[in-house]
């Protein structure tokens, strides 16, 4: 018995050819994008360079008409208005006889001769010292005795109080100090008896200054009229 064979498998379905190809056209055009937006960059650095380009030319123009008007002269030198007074105008100076010199400290001492009218007490008052001061530093011709203050006397003045004294032969700062109740650091330092900081000698014969020092007193009568 003959059986006649027959198909009985399912149909094979389609492929979705719409949808893959409508997938495919989309990524086809997004590839495209990145494309799309270098072209545009590009395009966006060319412009601003040209602009810069027609900017540097503008500005070169500008200075080429510039300098075709300007004169000649005018390029190599700026012109000045001519300086005009209405009044003429001068400047004065007053000649001073007098120079000004700055005050500074004295170290030295000086002179002053008496005049009519003075006292050691006046003379003491204008220089600013004490009365013993200037009997002290003037012994041999007033004797600690100021009634012997004459007319036409030349007087030595320190520039402060203290002693002005001779040392003697082999005498030794600590000594002279001692003797005028003094330190030796008033005698060394003092300016205008140079003794020398690092070997401190006196030298006999020169006269030194004893800043603050001071000897005996004898009491002073001064007469009334």
């Amino acid at each position: 018995m003959i059986h006649k064979l027959t198909s009985s498998s399912s149909p094979v379905p389609e492929t979705p050819v719409r949808e893959v190809s409508s997938h495919l056209g989309v990524t086809y055009w997004l590839s495209w994008i990145p494309a799309v937006l270098m072209v545009a960059w590009l395009g966006y650095v060319a412009l601003l360079k040209v602009g810069v380009v027609e900017a540097a030319r503008t500005n070169l123009d500008r200075q080429v008409e510039l300098a075709k008007v300007l004169p000649a002269n005018a390029q190599s030198e700026a012109q000045l208005p001519e300086l005009a007074f209405t009044q003429p105008v001068s400047v004065s100076r007053v000649t001073e006889l007098d120079t000004l010199v700055p005050s500074r400290p004295r170290t030295e001492p000086q002179k002053y001769v008496v005049q009519a009218g003075d006292s050691v007490f006046s003379i003491a008052k204008q220089f600013n010292l004490k009365p013993e001061t200037v009997l002290w530093a003037n012994y041999n011709l007033l004797n600690d005795n100021p009634n012997m203050l004459s007319i036409g006397q030349e007087l030595l003045i320190p520039a402060v109080d203290g002693v002005l004294y001779e040392p003697k032969p082999g005498e030794a700062i600590e000594d002279v100090a001692k003797k005028f109740k003094a330190t030796p650091e008033d005698i060394i330092s003092w300016p205008a008896n140079k003794i020398d900081v690092a070997d401190p000698k006196l030298v006999a014969g020169q006269t030194i200054m004893i800043p603050n020092g001071q000897r005996e007193m004898r009491s002073w009568v001064v007469p009334t009229i």
